[in-house]
């Protein structure tokens, strides 16, 4: 992790910005893919950002917050089914109260 004033948030962004740019509409457009296949693409998209995951937390400076770690995990999911979602065009309640803040939120650099 490159020396940052704050790691811990420079982690995180870069935790979602991985999910953003590896789940693609394209990988979960039901029209073009069966179920089997776009959870096989999500499964890869979580696969790869979980090794840069465990790539980026190692090198996080002296104190490791594992409370914290587990937070990022969870957005991290919680970002990747809203995403599907989204890309999905599912507009059900759940969907708006899992996803709706995440996705709108300032994850694009």
């Amino acid at each position: 992790m490159d020396s940052v004033k704050s790691p811990g948030k420079t982690f995180k962004h870069r935790m979602l910005k991985t999910i953003q740019t590896r789940i693609q509409a394209i990988l979960v457009d039901p029209v073009l893919n069966d179920d089997q296949t776009v959870l096989s693409n999500v499964y890869q998209a979580l696969m790869y950002s979980a090794m840069k995951y465990h790539q980026w937390s190692a090198g996080l400076p002296y104190s490791r917050n594992d409370e914290y770690l587990f937070e990022v995990i969870q957005q991290c999911v919680r970002y990747a089914c809203a995403l599907v979602r989204v890309y999905r065009g599912q507009t059900g309640e759940d969907a708006k109260e899992e996803g709706a803040g995440i996705v709108n939120s300032r994850v694009v650099a």
